[in-house]
């Protein structure tokens, strides 16, 4: 199953809802299923690599049960520990044959990844082969979970498998329901009744599905405390999620002391 989103739209959160809702299913099983998960991210390199994203997997795998460590992750760290580890981390082969034979010990298994879209493109389409080669050769059951963009290579290798496809429209009535939650928030400032219904109004139509870019606006229009200023506000909103993160980092730079350097690193670790 793929779900497609826009940036913004709150596909990750989506996805960790998943995510959690399955720990929470598999901890109550007791016929030792299998789960493990990989959030992938262009903003992170060491989170865009299939090579890091089956090393989790093997991580995750092999510390499920409590029956010790797995006998194939035993003989890698043996062979390696020949090689005094000259080899350093696991390869990408290393990786696909310790996960194969993890599949063996387990009933089924279930993977999730987010964001393939945020694999590097270059090897993304090996990466995928790969799942591929799991469901195909593993002899226990695999269900595979993958969120995804709508890019155009990641649509072609999943046109033929089940697809769950979500646009921004999608989220209107959620949305519509967080901006009403947050309207109270303005009363503090004595507006008007007619001012609070425009402000719900332009938020929820300017919104496009994207739950960031409304939680920015709001943000920036309770700094105001005229009804004058606020309409004026809305009728500059930014047109796109990236203009509203540029006018909140400029607004930010322009303070004085260590605020600036401090949003710059904040900035820079979450890729904005």
């Amino acid at each position: 199953m793929a779900t497609r989103k826009s940036a913004g739209a709150g596909k990750t959160k989506l996805v960790s809802i998943v995510v959690d809702d399955l720990l929470q299913k598999f901890e109550q099983l007791p016929n030792d299923e299998a789960f493990a998960y990989f959030y992938c991210d262009r903003n992170q390199s060491d989170l865009q690599n299939p090579t890091l994203i089956l090393s989790s997997f093997v991580r995750q795998l092999s510390t499920l049960r409590n029956h010790g460590i797995p006998r194939s992750i035993v003989q890698m760290y043996d062979q390696k520990r020949q090689t005094a580890f000259a080899s350093g981390t696991l390869k990408l082969k290393e990786s696909q044959t310790l996960v194969a034979d993890l599949f063996q010990t387990y009933p089924q298994i279930t993977l999730v990844v987010d964001a393939l879209d945020e694999c590097d493109k270059n090897t993304r389409s090996e990466f995928i082969d790969i799942l591929e080669k799991f469901v195909d050769e593993s002899p226990n059951p695999i269900k595979i979970f993958i969120s995804s963009r709508r890019d155009r290579d990641i649509e072609d290798r999943f046109k033929d498998g089940p697809s769950l496809g979500i646009s921004a429209t999608d989220n209107r009535d959620d949305i519509a329901t967080y901006v009403r939650h947050e309207i109270p928030k303005f009363r503090r400032m004595k507006i008007s009744p007619e001012l609070e219904e425009l402000v719900y109004n332009t938020l929820v139509r300017r919104s496009e599905g994207m739950f960031q870019r409304v939680s920015l606006q709001i943000t920036m229009l309770l700094k105001f405390s005229r009804e004058r200023d606020i309409r004026n506000r809305l009728e500059k909103l930014p047109q796109t999620l990236e203009e509203a993160y540029e006018e909140l980092y400029l607004k930010i730079r322009s303070q004085e002391g260590s605020t600036p350097m401090i949003a710059y690193r904040a900035f820079h670790l979450s890729g904005s």
